[in-house]
């Protein structure tokens, strides 16, 4: 891709156009680093949370079947703050479960090219810039010396 540069008068404002672009380089980098990330992650893990999600089913449906019967009070108030505990712990599980589907993981790959395409755009940016503060360095010293 051909960046026209010319437009650029001033070190100064590369030195901007830089520093901008660099944090946008960071931010693709990591936001690369955090899928790739989760992939290891996913692929390592022997966990199979079918098992844990049926787990936890099964002790969601026995605290609303038991929770009812108890009188109003701490007794109570506890089994309720369990319950909900235990219904995050079963959207946790199922989003997990997501995750590891061939579909996720395809996704996740096909971010990781996007994020380096777009990496790769970056450094032609910056890569322009570099050489746009050298034509200007360049061009100062020239007018020094006339």
């Amino acid at each position: 891709m051909f960046y026209n540069t010319t437009q650029l008068t001033s070190t100064d404002e590369c030195a901007n156009l830089l520093k901008q672009a660099n944090f946008e380089k960071n931010d693709i980098l990591f936001r690369m680093h955090a899928i790739e990330q989760q992939q290891v992650r996913s692929q390592e893990a022997n966990f199979n949370p079918e098992h844990a999600i049926a787990f936890v089913k099964a002790q969601i449906s026995s605290h609303e079947e038991h929770i009812p019967k108890l009188a109003a009070g701490t007794e109570r108030s506890t089994a309720e703050m369990a319950l909900l505990r235990l219904k995050m712990r079963l959207s946790t599980l199922e989003r997990r479960a997501e995750d590891q589907t061939e579909v996720a993981q395809a996704t996740k790959d096909l971010e990781i090219a996007q994020l380096e395409a777009r990496a790769t755009v970056v450094d032609q940016f910056i890569a322009a810039i570099n050489t746009r503060v050298a034509e200007l360095q360049a061009s100062n010293n020239v007018s020094r010396f006339n």
